[in-house]
């Protein structure tokens, strides 16, 4: 067998392990690490968007929103339909969207999540996506009675509404049960 300055091909080759080794199993880590920190922050606009779909006005879906240019920088179709939705939903400024934007918003919508799944390694059709959210009527009466609750509270510290107050006397004071206690002495 050969030898180069006295030692034989392999253990040069366990000599390189020995001292490569380590430098690119750092260098390993720290790639995945960062391809880590690229993809957490997508995921967590990607879920948060995609379980508050029914639900566009709801704290945490406006901050997902919010970030998509700044996690999906890197892909133009998912910003460009951002930008569609926000000119659907921003179009009506003030008032209740029709039901023709409503649906050109939620198809806008859907789309947009389909491509973020693709990117993320997640295969869902648009219709889908688009079909599947689950807003139980229990949360869409609660949210409106919140709305009412609000609206009508807020007038009335505006002095725009009056509220009626029934004053009755106070019921007399229940006995007391048990032994009367006594003073010490």
């Amino acid at each position: 067998m050969p030898t180069y300055w006295g030692l034989t091909v392999p253990e040069w080759l366990t000599i390189a392990a020995i001292l490569l080794g380590p430098f690119l199993a750092v260098a390993t880590q720290l790639w995945f690490q960062t391809q880590k920190a690229k993809r957490d922050p997508k995921v967590w606009v990607f879920n948060t968007l995609m379980g508050l779909r029914p639900q566009i006005l709801h704290v945490d879906f406006v901050k997902a929103f919010n970030m998509i240019d700044v996690v999906f920088y890197d892909n133009d179709d998912i910003r460009k339909g951002r930008k569609e939705f926000m000119n659907v939903v921003t179009a009506a400024q003030g008032r209740q969207l029709s039901p023709q934007e409503a649906e050109k918003g939620n198809d806008i919508l859907a789309e947009m999540l389909a491509k973020m799944g693709k990117e993320l390694g997640f295969e869902f059709d648009h219709t889908q996506i688009k079909n599947t959210g689950y807003l139980p009527q229990g949360f869409i009466n609660a949210q409106t009675q919140l709305g009412q609750i609000l609206e009508h509270g807020a007038a009335w510290l505006e002095g725009k509404q009056k509220v009626a107050m029934e004053i009755s006397p106070a019921a007399p004071a229940a006995a007391t049960i048990g032994t009367p206690v006594t003073p010490r002495r």
